[in-house]
């Protein structure tokens, strides 16, 4: 099995622990939300510090974490900005299709 890789500080979780199946059912729970288009429920997950991020990473680095650019992000969102997203989604002039091109999600484990 592959060594799952964890943010500084922290151990990874063993997929055999209560708390790694309660985090998958939060991500599947989480998806079923975005899926639905109920984006306000989805937003009442988050806590108020919220930080919603995808760094840009550099192919080429030898390891995961030299790969982050620090100034750099795909997305780099807050509380305040989720909401304004939500808020966006929700008015009558957003189409289907542009609310599903912004709300795109990947599930791994």
């Amino acid at each position: 099995m592959p060594t799952q890789l964890s943010p500084e500080g922290r151990e990874p979780l063993s997929s055999s622990c209560e708390r790694y199946g309660r985090v998958v059912d939060f991500l599947y729970h989480e998806a079923e939300l975005l899926d639905d288009r109920r984006h306000r429920d989805w937003l009442a997950l988050l806590t108020e510090d919220v930080t919603y991020r995808a760094p840009v990473r550099i192919t080429t680095a030898h390891s995961l974490a030299d790969s982050a650019l620090a100034d750099m992000g795909h997305f780099d969102e807050d509380r305040y900005s989720l909401t304004k997203r939500v808020e966006r989604l929700e008015q009558e002039q957003a189409t289907r299709a542009a609310a599903a091109a912004a709300s795109p999600f990947i599930i791994i484990n």
